[in-house]
């Protein structure tokens, strides 16, 4: 009956190990608006607290940032490993935006 004992936490061990192992990385893009020359992204990261309950603050651009023209929101392993050691109380996000580059008007001068 040990045997058989030992046996079962093993697979099951090599059950969630292969869980984690074969999870990847998560991520969503939304482009907006097409452009070619894409500034350097600005990396935020925001945690929503008791299963996603209490919202995380909202993300406030520059005031050189009229708009955005991409977003990637990326979920890593840590990220993971974190919301489900947590049972998901804890779930942190990374996001990265781009600027759109501004279209000066016709006739105007930017200094």
């Amino acid at each position: 009956m040990k045997m058989k004992s030992i046996q079962t936490i093993r697979y099951l061990t090599v059950a969630i190990g292969l869980v984690f192992a074969l999870s990847s990385c998560a991520n969503l893009r939304v482009i907006s608006k097409y452009d070619s020359d894409n500034p350097v992204p600005v990396k935020v990261t925001r945690v929503s607290y008791f299963w996603g309950l209490q919202q995380p603050v909202d993300v406030v651009t520059g005031p050189d940032c009229k708009s955005m023209c991409q977003v990637k929101v990326k979920t890593n392993f840590g990220q993971v490993f974190l919301s489900a050691i947590t049972l998901g109380i804890v779930l942190p996000q990374t996001m990265e935006y781009y600027c759109c580059a501004t279209e000066p008007k016709p006739g105007e001068i930017i200094p």
